[in-house]
C-alpha cells in the first residue's frame, strides 16, 4: 500500500481534541467563580448593614426597656412542716435507733382565680442614624382576686402557716422601663412593691412583703396600675384560673403568637389606626401549685405567654 494515501493528522490537533471538552468545563468554572466575586462582596456589605443595624436596636432598646413579660401576681406563703425520721442516738454507751421530730420550711405558690388585664400600648419609632426601632409605653392594670389559701391539698399531716412572712410576686422582664413607684392594693391594704421577684427561677420583677397579713377567709381582690416601657414584645401569662387581656394600640399591624391568640380583634379606620385585641381564656392550671411544683421551681411560663408583637412593616 502507499503510504502517501493515509492521511497525515496533526499532533498539535491531536491534542486540541483531546482536551477541548476540559478545557470548555474549566472556562465555564473559572466564569461562574468571577461572578461569585461581586456576590461575596455585597452579602459581607449586607451582613455588616445588618450588624449595625441589630448593634443600633440594642442600643436603642437597652436604654428604653428590652421585651416585657409579665407574670402574676403570685401569692407566696411560706409553711413550715413537721416529719419523723430515725436518727442515731447514744444511750448508755449504745447506739440505737430513735424517731426524731425534723422541721421542714417550704413555699406555696397561691394563684389569681381572676386575672383581668387592661392596657393601652402606645407604640412610636426611635432613630439612630439611618437605623429604627419600634419602642412602647404601656399602661397597665391588673386586677383579680385570690381564693383564700387552702392547705388541704398538700396533705401535710402537722404543719405551722407562716403568715407573717407572706410575700406576693410579680415577675417583670425588665424593669428598667417602670416608670414610677409601685404599690399594690391587696384586700384591705396598700403595700409597696420593692424590686426582684423573690422568685428562683425568674428573680426580675417586683414583690411585696405582708407582715400584717391575717388567714384570709373570703376571696382576697388586687389591683395594681404600672406604666411600663418596652420594645418589640409585649407578654402576658395567663396564670389565673379565669383570664381576661384587654388592649388596645394606634399601632397598624400588629401581630400575635403563643399559646393563645385573641378572641377577639377589631380594627378601626386608617384614619384612627387603633386595634383592640382581647384575649377570654380559662387556664387548665390549679390555683393551689403545691402539685405543680416542678412547673414553679423551673418557671415554665414560656408555654403560656400571649405575645403582642410590634414590628416594622417589610
Amino acid at each position: 500500500m502507499n503510504d502517501s494515501s493515509v492521511p497525515h493528522i496533526s499532533p498539535v490537533k491531536s491534542t486540541w481534541k483531546r482536551f477541548a471538552l476540559p478545557g470548555k468545563v474549566a472556562g465555564i468554572v473559572i466564569l461562574v467563580l468571577l461572578q461569585l466575586i461581586p456576590l461575596v462582596l455585597v452579602e459581607g456589605l449586607l451582613t455588616e448593614r445588618l450588624e449595625r443595624r441589630d448593634q443600633a436596636t440594642q442600643e436603642i432598646t437597652s436604654t428604653w426597656g428590652n421585651h416585657q413579660q409579665i407574670i402574676g401576681p403570685i401569692l407566696i406563703v411560706p409553711y413550715r412542716f413537721y416529719y419523723t425520721e430515725k436518727k442515731e442516738v447514744l444511750v448508755q454507751n449504745h447506739t440505737i435507733l430513735q424517731d426524731t421530730e425534723v422541721s421542714q420550711q417550704d413555699l406555696a405558690y397561691f394563684l389569681p382565680t381572676h386575672l383581668n388585664i387592661e392596657g393601652q400600648a402606645t407604640p412610636k419609632r426611635l432613630h439612630k442614624g439611618i437605623y429604627q426601632a419600634v419602642v412602647y409605653d404601656a399602661t397597665l392594670e391588673l386586677s383579680g382576686d385570690f381564693a383564700a389559701p387552702d392547705f388541704t391539698p398538700f396533705k401535710l399531716g402537722k404543719f405551722d402557716i407562716l403568715w407573717d412572712q407572706a410575700s406576693l410576686a410579680l415577675p417583670i422582664h425588665d424593669l428598667r422601663g417602670a416608670q414610677e413607684t409601685l404599690a399594690i392594693h391587696l384586700g384591705d391594704s396598700d403595700l409597696a412593691l420593692l424590686p426582684g421577684s423573690t422568685l428562683k427561677f425568674y428573680p426580675q420583677g417586683i414583690h411585696a412583703d405582708i407582715t400584717h397579713f391575717k388567714p384570709p377567709t373570703a376571696p382576697l381582690p388586687f389591683h395594681l396600675k404600672i406604666n411600663l416601657r418596652g420594645s418589640e414584645d409585649l407578654q402576658f401569662a395567663p396564670i389565673g384560673v379565669e383570664n381576661t387581656v384587654h388592649l388596645s394600640s394606634p399601632w397598624p399591624d400588629p401581630s400575635f403568637s403563643g399559646a393563645f391568640l385573641p378572641a377577639e380583634r377589631t380594627h378601626y379606620p386608617a384614619g384612627i389606626r387603633r386595634h383592640l385585641a382581647r384575649f377570654l381564656l380559662r387556664s387548665q392550671l390549679s390555683p393551689t401549685m403545691a402539685r405543680c411544683r416542678r412547673f414553679v421551681q423551673h418557671g415554665r411560663f414560656d408555654q403560656l405567654l400571649l405575645r403582642r408583637r410590634f414590628h416594622l412593616a417589610d
